[in-house]
């Protein structure tokens, strides 16, 4: 296995169960940066630092049980829809092209954990799970950079760990979530959500911003202030504002199926329809249709077991990852759509039942 494609083509073949999904609560992710303390902080690196950097990493990470089967890529080699499909699964952010010379990232062979070097720290760790599973993952990730022990990194005694902007000194924990919350948004609530979170340092944004569709109820909750408070209390604040918003969610889920559930029941079974139906699908498409189908399992007229095909595949329908596991070109833009539209259908067996969900009891 030598290619993102090969990775991703090992992921869909794996025959585990999927886990269950929750109705509001899709992903938990954790970020962790660090720097060292011999080199000028990332921006001012140089491509052979950076490479000198990735070397000396790498010693330390072959060392590493976790990591040991895991996918090394060279960011300054792959292809400009290969570093935009890592973007899209959160594993790298945007950088200058120049500045990914050098820049290498590590997948662990679950596709779940990563570490990223020559990004806007040296290093940043990576790991998610599906629904709100934060400590587990501090665990992991706290153990990971300390097992790393032939790096020096930059610490002060008072500030923490040190970053090139005076805002991300102190732990180096960025703590998030992804939830689902369709009732708040269609009940009118969005804004005000949005304004409490932030009275509690928490801030807000789409999860699928490289999708140009602002129809979707997917949002990312993120607590990233390193400097007020240990990772411990951080993990606290989001984990108590996460629950906080997936009770309001479900309190206006309940509201919303008494007053609109004729027009819920028909968005369901129009998007199951074109679907079903469609033989050109983008990625915004796909993703709207999609996540509504997931309200009707949330409502109950459909089976558990599309939620969770769908928040296991979502990602993979992106454009530039649809376009690696498929092996289709960035310019063969119908291929891509018409290839979207099958596989769609595939993984969501959408001809095994609309007729449960068409006359359901009003």
């Amino acid at each position: 296995m030598n290619s993102l494609r090969d990775f991703w083509l090992k992921q869909h073949s794996r025959s585990e169960e999927l886990p269950k999904s929750d109705p509001v609560l899709l992903r938990s992710d954790l970020y962790l940066s660090r720097n060292l303390r011999d080199l000028p902080f990332p921006e001012r690196l140089s491509s052979a630092e950076r490479r000198e950097m990735s070397e000396k990493v790498a010693m330390g990470i072959r060392k590493m049980p976790a990591f040991r089967k895991s996918l090394f890529l060279d960011l300054g080699i792959l292809s400009e829809d290969e570093r935009l499909a890592l973007q899209e699964w959160g594993y790298i952010s945007s950088l200058d092209v120049a500045r990914y010379e050098g820049s290498c990232l590590w997948l662990k062979d679950d596709g779940l954990a990563s570490i990223w070097t020559g990004g806007h720290h040296h290093l940043c760790w990576h790991a998610s799970r599906a629904g709100l599973c934060l400590d587990v993952l501090w665990k992991s990730l706290s153990r990971w950079a300390s097992s790393l022990k032939d790096l020096d990194y930059a610490f002060s005694p008072i500030y923490g760990y040190l970053a090139a902007d005076l805002e991300e000194w102190g732990h180096g924990l960025c703590a998030s979530a992804v939830l689902y919350i369709p009732a708040i948004v269609e009940n009118g609530l969005y804004e005000q959500t949005v304004m409490a979170l932030r009275s509690l340092g928490l801030k807000w944004r789409a999860e699928y911003e490289y999708v140009a569709l602002n129809l979707l109820p997917v949002v990312r909750i993120f607590y990233d202030d390193s400097l007020k408070c240990s990772p411990k209390e951080a993990l606290r604040i989001l984990k108590e504002a996460v629950l906080l918003v997936a009770d309001r969610e479900h309190n206006e889920r309940n509201y919303f199926l008494q007053k609109q559930k004729l027009k819920i029941l028909d968005r369901v079974n129009r998007s199951w329809g074109m679907l079903l139906f469609c033989q050109l699908l983008s990625s915004p498409e796909a993703l709207y249709y999609l996540f509504n189908l997931r309200l009707g399992v949330n409502f109950g007229w459909l089976s558990e077991e599309y939620a969770s095909k769908i928040d296991h595949q979502a990602r993979r329908l992106l454009s530039a990852s649809f376009r690696i596991y498929r092996g289709i070109e960035a310019s063969q833009r119908e291929r891509e759509d018409a290839d979207r539209a099958r596989y769609v259908k595939e993984f969501i067996a959408l001809g095994k039942g609309p007729l449960a969900i068409i006359d359901h009891d009003l």
